[in-house]
């Protein structure tokens, strides 16, 4: 799993890096991707998802839409509003990815 983590954040970086060619002054970042502010009202699509993918201790659920990418999200979740997990959600593929810690 930790491989698999080590790799999806260097296609992040990857990406980021081309995205921002043209804009040397802006670091890449999660927040730049991924702009507030969370989303807590309830996604049928992005819940399905991660059920789907395996997510568990995903009672409450935060998400933020990529601003690159239609369709992509960064979701956190959580059992008990304190240890909180992310994942990467397409809901339009029913895929996902993660947990992913927020460490």
């Amino acid at each position: 799993m930790k491989s698999t983590a080590a790799a999806f954040v260097l296609l992040i970086c990857l990406a980021s890096a081309n995205t921002f060619a043209d804009t040397p002054k802006v670091k890449p970042t999660v927040e730049n991707r991924y702009p507030g502010p969370w989303q807590t009202n309830f996604n049928m699509s992005i819940t399905k998802t991660l059920s789907r993918n395996g997510a568990r201790g995903c009672g409450i659920i935060k998400y933020r839409e990529s601003s690159k990418e239609k369709g992509e999200y960064l979701a956190v979740c959580s059992a008990d509003n304190k240890h909180w997990d992310a994942y990467m959600v397409w809901p339009n593929i029913n895929e996902a990815m993660g947990p992913y810690s927020l460490d």
